[in-house]
């Protein structure tokens, strides 16, 4: 009588996966270890029901499989599920899923993992029709699949491992530098003087006004920007605590230029719950947010239009003032002062503009 137990173990990165216990006093050895691939104990509950089924039905034997057997389409499953269990982003969670599905496509959902060799994953990566941007997308991402599928047993070596594309040339970060905030305010400030059906607490420049102003004095990222709450704007101390940024929660000083700003529109609208809502009182809609300020930076002409220029810019001016990147770091949430300190590049740019300009 084989009797199936569920148990956890440690990976060496500190997570730790369920595996299916067999015992049968009569076998050797006595105990057989099978990886279940998921952190979640539901679903491995699941799995060791279905074999306990399996086995009582007389089509599986545990000491005759090797690997579990798995296939790519319930390996992706199992991938991104152990994912929602991690409490990754669900943006995260989204491109991991939407590569993965490419890659079914591309290598068939029946195909056992252990089947699937460097040769496949390569011609998924490097497709004529993909820039050498979009091929090192792919490959980042289906690379932690199979490093997940190692973790968890489904496979011995990961068949990306040898697999190497040219790293896209870093592009020139797009910024919105003071100026230019200036003049989408006046585009904005223009527009909402014209006469319109709606009354102006309804039109979209009403709230994009203060909004764009935080999100560059503050540098935050378009996401922080909606999701702000007025329970994290301590204007008395001038702070604001920006809450499920990548890197975590951060402190960001109010900038004496903001704080009035806030000050009136705290007036204007209320104290408590999101600072910047729908004229319901929801949370606004990211791309909605890009597609109105975009509107509104075309009519300032203004060459940037993507709201993160905003935060480019903060990072730029702040650099360009003599802001140390460590204390830039932190006000941005930068996972890295590497990541900072590629806006140093663009600094320098800008100095050499102005010099040329100074001594022709």
């Amino acid at each position: 009588m084989i009797s199936i137990s569920l148990e956890t173990r440690k990976t060496s990165a500190g997570r730790r996966y369920y595996y299916l216990i067999c015992y049968d006093k009569n076998r050797s050895p006595k105990r057989k270890a099978i990886a279940t691939g998921t952190t979640h104990k539901s679903v491995a509950e699941k799995q060791r029901r279905a074999l306990q089924d399996a086995i009582a039905r007389g089509e599986s034997d545990p000491w005759a499989e090797q690997k579990p057997p798995k296939n790519l389409q319930d390996a992706v499953l199992a991938f991104v599920e152990d994912a929602q269990s991690r409490g990754l982003r669900p943006k995260t969670i989204q491109v991991y899923t939407h590569v993965c599905k490419q890659f079914l496509e591309h290598a068939g959902a029946s195909t056992m993992v252990p089947s699937i060799d460097p040769t496949v994953v390569r011609s998924f990566c490097v497709q004529p029709h993909l820039s050498e941007a979009s091929r090192a997308h792919r490959l980042r991402h289906i690379r932690v699949f199979f490093s997940w599928a190692v973790k968890a047993g489904l496979i011995d070596a990961n068949p990306t491992t040898d697999i190497g594309i040219p790293r896209p040339k870093k592009k020139v970060q797009k910024l919105i530098t003071e100026a230019d905030l200036d003049r989408i305010l006046t585009a904005i400030s223009f527009d909402l003087d014209q006469p319109s059906h709606l009354s102006l607490e309804e039109r979209a420049g009403y709230w994009l006004t203060p909004m764009i102003q935080t999100a560059f004095y503050c540098g935050l990222r378009r996401g922080e920007a909606i999701r702000l709450r007025w329970e994290d704007v301590n204007l008395e101390a001038g702070l604001l605590i920006i809450r499920g940024s990548k890197g975590g929660d951060r402190v960001v000083p109010i900038p004496a230029i903001l704080r009035p700003v806030l000050e009136t529109w705290q007036a204007a609208t209320k104290t408590e719950g999101l600072v910047f809502e729908t004229r319901r009182g929801g949370q606004l809609n990211g791309d909605y947010v890009g597609r109105t300020f975009a509107r509104y930076a075309k009519l300032a002409g203004v060459r940037v239009t993507a709201f993160h220029g905003l935060r480019h810019g903060t990072a730029t001016a702040l650099l360009a003032k003599g802001v140390s990147t460590r204390v830039v770091q932190q006000i941005l949430g930068h996972s890295s002062v590497s990541v900072t300190e590629k806006y140093l590049h663009v600094v320098a740019d800008l100095m050499r503009e102005q010099m040329d300009q100074a001594f022709r």
